[in-house]
């Protein structure tokens, strides 16, 4: 996929979020210089996702992190990096081990965001491997909208391309962890934007965006393995009754504490951490 930074920067973007109550999404917590440490922030959840009708308890891992990407092929720049075209983005690596009674689920989805606007989706990819077969897909910014790519071994899906037609405040269901870090945390303060759907599963295929409002519902403790967090609460709910709440830690950069949806997924966070794990033999 070769792109050119015009095409991702393109001025459809410039359109602010959809408001209500004077909420909005901040860009502050991505500029922060702790994401020029050199390090990861690596935070691990107990988690819990419903497959095959039963709730499977699995560890989640959500690795984030500071890159400079290639802007002709959207990859990781190594240097040297002199005279190269470059988008700073915030990287967020969504790795699930989900065992189930047959054989196990693995699952990898990557998120990349604009570091100046994380509400810009750059790229997203996500794999899925399980016994009967692989399943991947590949979304990347194109205009004001963005192109999508799958493989599945589902009869139906196959191979397919496509182009998904964007709106001003759109954002993905696997981007809020770093998206919503940056809402302005206010009491009974909203925003409303379009969600398209999680791509952390085993299906491929067209997808569709829904309506959704997002509220600070307020500022409490969560116990979580972790311990006892000072935390924001936000209800994430669409027009369909569908539900989702999230918490996000009151100091610092607001990682992720807590989720719990109305489907049946759930983190809990345990431990937090900054280190360069890419630099660790496991010895």
């Amino acid at each position: 996929m070769h792109r050119t930074r015009t095409a991702i920067l393109s001025v459809a973007w410039a359109a602010s979020l959809a408001v209500a109550s004077e909420a909005r999404i901040d860009s502050a917590w991505a500029r922060d210089p702790i994401w020029d440490d050199g390090l990861a922030e690596v935070a691990t959840y107990d988690a819990r996702r419903s497959l095959y009708g039963s709730p499977r308890d699995y560890t989640a891992v959500l690795i984030s992190v500071k890159e400079d990407l290639d802007a002709q092929s959207w990859v990781k720049a190594d240097p040297p990096l002199a005279g190269r075209e470059l988008i700073p983005v915030i990287k967020l690596n969504a790795v699930r081990e989900i065992p189930t009674p047959n054989y196990d689920y693995r699952l990898m989805t990557s998120v990349f965001v604009d570091r100046r606007e994380p509400t810009r989706l750059i790229k997203l990819t996500s794999g899925c491997q399980e016994w009967c077969g692989n399943t991947w897909t590949e979304i990347g910014a194109r205009g004001s909208g963005w192109t999508h790519e799958w493989s599945s071994y589902f009869d139906g899906e196959g191979r397919g391309r496509r182009e998904m037609v964007g709106a001003p405040g759109d954002l993905f269901a696997d981007q809020l962890p770093l998206a919503l870090r940056g809402l302005g945390f206010r009491p009974a303060a909203a925003i409303e934007f379009r969600l398209w759907p999680s791509f952390a599963k085993n299906r491929a295929g067209p997808v569709e965006p829904v309506r959704v409002r997002a509220e600070i519902a307020g500022r409490e403790t969560v116990v979580v393995p972790a311990g006892r967090i000072e935390s924001w609460r936000v209800e994430i709910r669409d027009a369909q009754d569908g539900s989702m709440t999230m918490w996000f830690g009151a100091a610092g950069t607001h990682p992720l504490v807590r989720l719990e949806s109305a489907g049946g997924d759930s983190l809990a966070l345990r431990t937090i951490e900054r280190r360069a794990y890419w630099k660790l033999s496991g010895h």
